[in-house]
């Protein structure tokens, strides 16, 4: 089921990225806003999909796919390449990173200890 959550956030960051029209501009930099969130959402997702690889492989990777990303909207001939917005995925993938550190420290700190207790 994680595979599949990881496949359907995936396919629609793709959905996403290689969209011919950029977003509608609802509000100012929304374009970073989306990108923020979209790489947050799929870095979670592909963590948690992939649980038992190797964090720091799984950063590294997530880390430099999000440059790359943001070339894919060169072969949209009305998207436009941004720096900025390679800055928001990075900032995406940061911020998942974040989040799961500290989920995954409040997880082990407030485990009951098992080695000391009476059975």
């Amino acid at each position: 089921m994680r595979i599949l959550i990881f496949i359907v956030i995936l396919l629609a960051a793709l959905v996403g990225l290689l969209n011919p029209k950029p977003p509608p501009a609802l509000f100012p930099h929304i374009g970073f806003v989306l990108h923020c969130i979209g790489f947050a959402t799929l870095s979670l997702a592909t963590r948690i999909a992939f649980r038992h690889c190797p964090a720091q492989w799984l950063w590294t990777i997530l880390l430099c796919c999000a440059p790359l990303a943001e070339f894919l909207q060169l072969l949209q001939p009305l998207r436009s390449f941004s720096r900025t917005d390679i800055y928001a995925n990075l900032l995406g993938v940061a911020l998942a990173a974040l989040l799961w550190f500290v989920y995954t420290y409040l997880k082990r700190r407030w485990q009951p200890n098992t080695m000391y207790t009476n059975h």
